[in-house]
């Protein structure tokens, strides 16, 4: 999901200050600056941006560290030689990771179940949860097969798991896993399948 030029421009701008001052910071540090200095669209709108800003830093390193409030543990960007203990999480629990505003009920974690495949049986990663994960058209991501699930992440994540291939998003910001893979990693039978969101991968698994 893309972001206009103003709001891009602001988010820009913010990384860029935090970079100069080797600032330790999260994708939601950087959305909630970003209101404040007057960017108008939501976190999840702006996350996919500030990924791929800080993509090929190579300044900086990024490292998963649990957060208050948050359902997933998000990635901290930080400078070479920092230690990851000096950063100050903000408590997400007072925010709402989709819009950065004040909250009174807990997010639900983004969880789709489907037992439905097309006529090729393939399985459909539909575009809000590609973009959630910050990939984009054209783009292309690793999948891995680590038991008895899929992840997939972008190509410069090597994680320790079997790699099965890389595949494109599509023009519609979809991802369709082959019934190859599927086979692969969950056997021919299986019922369900569920996927989630877990910072930059998705985690697709059989139920």
């Amino acid at each position: 999901m893309s972001i206009g030029s103003a709001d891009s421009q602001i988010v820009e701008e913010v990384v860029e200050d935090w970079v100069d001052d080797e600032k330790m910071f999260t994708a939601f540090d950087v959305s909630v600056e970003a209101k404040k200095r007057g960017a108008q669209c939501r976190h999840r709108e702006m996350k996919s941006t500030i990924h791929e800003l800080m993509r090929y830093n190579s300044n900086y390193r990024k490292q998963t560290l649990q957060v208050r409030g948050a359902y997933t543990k998000p990635f901290v960007y930080l400078p070479h030689g920092s230690d990851i203990s000096e950063y100050e999480p903000m408590d997400r629990s007072k925010f709402d990771d989709a819009d950065t505003s004040a909250k009174s009920t807990p997010k639900v974690a983004k969880t789709s179940v489907s037992g439905q495949l097309d006529k090729r049986g393939r399985y459909c990663i539909r575009s809000s949860f590609v973009a959630d994960a910050g990939f984009d058209k054209g783009e292309r991501v690793s999948v891995f097969i680590n038991s008895d699930e899929i992840q997939i992440v972008p190509t410069s994540v090597t994680l320790s798991a079997q790699i099965s291939k890389t595949y494109k998003v599509d023009k519609d910001r979809n991802i369709r896993l082959s019934k190859k893979l599927l086979s692969k990693a969950f056997g021919d039978k299986f019922v369900q399948i569920k996927c989630e969101v877990d910072g930059d991968k998705i985690v697709v698994e059989s139920k």
